[in-house]
């Protein structure tokens, strides 16, 4: 019974995230990138296990220039998921980006 209980509470967690996923991809859709990573920190915390949510998180940080914490999030969603290739997308449009920052430093 346990069990049961738990595959549910599962389920309805990642149903759940998947909602909150959702409504973090309208916020990126209206550049609303703080509310968008909120809502992705929410689908993070309700199922830590989905790439797509700490790859999307990358995207809202990177979109406002917070390349440490993309690059946090680029690397994590690769390490649950290798073959996820929009991570790796992800962690090297924030390399170039960095890189292109610098260059305009010098």
């Amino acid at each position: 019974d346990k069990e049961q209980k738990n595959d549910k509470e599962r389920k309805d967690d990642k149903a759940a995230a998947e909602k909150l996923k959702a409504q973090g991809n309208a916020k990126m859709s209206s550049k609303e990138y703080d509310a968008a990573i909120d809502f992705y920190t929410q689908a993070i915390a309700k199922d830590g296990t989905n790439a797509i949510y700490y790859s999307n998180r990358a995207a809202a940080y990177s979109s406002k220039s917070d390349y440490k914490n993309a690059v946090k999030d680029a690397d994590k969603a690769i390490e649950i998921d290798q073959y996820f290739v929009r991570a790796y997308h992800r962690l090297g449009s924030v390399h170039l980006s960095i890189f292109v920052f610098l260059c305009l430093l010098f």
